[in-house]
């Protein structure tokens, strides 16, 4: 059976730039093995699984080449992008496993999404120099909190530059490594890559879940209630991102759609 998967850009700046994922609607449920095996052929970071369940609701699902995940905010960003492309919808709430999520898009096609912010925990001496061993380069800060480290690093041009090695971050026990610095060079308020080998990306283009752990660990160490983040990845993307107050984090983007996936 031939399928026609939608590819969207989220959080892009330009042609190929931000971070891809797959769009794919469907009028029943599927079986979890059948969504597994559209999103390993349509060969994207993320594939996001849409059903209609009213006018501007509708069940989300995430997968991986390998895994379904629980919560992906550039494939939200994504299928509210092709949502809004394709049936004009301006106001969506999505149902998914990790709860609800409402998104709006303009007319412009910017979306606007709020997420739950994860908060982090300091590490131990042990595992800070655990982990300096296995990034070979000196760690100013270890947190961690929802299966990810989040580690800052003495500069923001270290982050930038930094060539990681995957064999070895893919020994460590968690979903992903962040690495983060404020900016004093780039022309952002906060600079991160992010790393997760084991869930099959090796490095994520750009990642909302990772900006749900840095938003809270930047306001508490800079008090800053306003982001203008960089994911300094090879197709990179800017985030504008604030804190609410009722512990939530706010996502603004961009994006584009590209080209139709016929798999199958």
């Amino acid at each position: 059976m031939r399928r026609v998967v939608y590819r969207v850009d989220a959080f892009a700046g330009g042609k190929h730039k931000g971070n891809p994922a797959g769009v794919y609607l469907t009028e029943k449920e599927l079986p979890r093995k059948e969504l597994q095996t559209i999103a390993f052929e349509t060969a994207l970071p993320v594939t996001s699984f849409l059903r209609k369940l009213s006018d501007n609701t509708f069940e989300i699902r995430w997968f991986t080449m390998n895994c379904e995940v629980h919560l992906c905010g550039h494939g939200t960003v994504a299928a509210s992008y092709w949502l809004h492309a394709e049936f004009g919808i301006g106001e969506l709430q999505f149902q998914s496993k990790s709860g609800p999520l409402t998104s709006k898009v303009t007319p412009e096609g910017k979306v606007t999404m709020d997420f739950p912010a994860q908060h982090t925990h300091p590490c131990d001496e042990p595992t800070r120099k655990s982990l300096e061993e296995v990034l070979k380069v000196p760690i100013r800060n270890c947190f961690f909190g929802y299966e990810d480290y989040l580690v800052e690093l003495e500069s923001s041009e270290t982050v930038v530059n930094y060539t990681p090695n995957f064999a070895e971050i893919e020994k460590v026990a968690c979903r992903g490594i962040i690495i983060t610095a404020w900016d004093e060079h780039y022309g952002f308020d906060c600079v991160s890559r992010f790393f997760c080998p084991r869930v099959g990306i090796m490095e994520d283009q750009v990642c909302v879940s990772a900006h749900c752990k840095l938003v809270p660990y930047w306001k508490d160490k800079k008090n800053a209630t306003y982001l203008h983040a960089w994911q300094a990845s090879k197709n990179s993307g800017e985030l504008y991102l604030n804190a609410l107050k009722n512990d939530r984090v706010r996502i603004q983007a961009s994006a584009q759609r590209m080209n139709s996936v016929t798999i199958g």
